[in-house]
């Protein structure tokens, strides 16, 4: 008995659009996020003058190995460090009403770390479009055909992704609001640690003193 195996199925518009969605998917997925934790970061530059010590180090996403958040960091033109910061003057210091970080080009307003980290956290429902990923098998009998099985497999690779992309954004902005220095106040003679995140600097020189005290400030 002979036995022909039905033609293969031609490639549709619908699948190719579908294909088109999917692929920059099937390259990538979420990625976990590993905290900077600033007080055991290795710093390797050192600033010191009669008022302040202040040691940073740039680009510690990618130090502490995480693999997506340095790629947006860039995108959004942010470049995040962390830094330990030690009074040592006779006064409590507040990082925004007392100090000031500067490059040779001038001041520099580090942004709020909560927006930082809402910028470039992973986008969390684009991993829906996994969901559009099925199997299905057909049975076909003198030229009438019925789907046998469907399996939509895609819907527990987004979820996965969906989890672990909702849960690395969450670690990372509780760590940015814990290290925040816009609510910092520095006692005389204790070290802080910061995340800091800056833009248009690139990897310039900073320093960091105190302001000069405004007349009638009580400063």
């Amino acid at each position: 008995m002979n036995v022909t195996n039905p033609p293969a199925k031609p490639v549709t518009v619908k699948r190719l659009i579908l294909l088109a969605l999917i692929a920059p998917l099937l390259m990538q997925c979420a990625s976990s996020y590993r905290p900077i934790d600033p007080p055991n970061v290795e710093y390797l530059v050192h600033e010191d003058n009669d008022d302040i010590e202040f040691s940073y180090r740039y680009d510690v996403l990618e130090y502490r190995g995480n693999r997506k958040y340095p790629k947006r960091e860039k995108k959004h033109g942010f470049n995040i460090l962390s830094a330990r910061i030690t009074n040592k003057t006779n006064r409590t210091l507040n990082f925004v009403r007392d100090l000031e970080l500067y490059t040779q080009r001038g001041t520099v307003f580090p942004a709020e770390n909560e927006y930082t980290a809402k910028t470039i956290r992973q986008p969390v429902a684009i991993y829906l479009l996994y969901g559009l990923l099925t199997y299905s098998t057909t049975e076909c009998t003198n030229g009438n055909c019925k789907t046998t099985a469907f399996i939509p497999y895609g819907l527990g690779i987004a979820a996965g992704n969906m989890i672990v992309a909702g849960s690395a954004n969450a670690k990372m902005k509780t760590e940015f609001n814990q290290y925040s220095p816009h609510s910092k106040d520095i006692a005389p003679g204790e070290s802080v640690y910061v995340i800091l995140a800056v833009r248009d600097i690139g990897f310039a020189p900073l320093k960091l003193k105190v302001r000069e005290k405004q007349p009638g400030s009580g400063n």
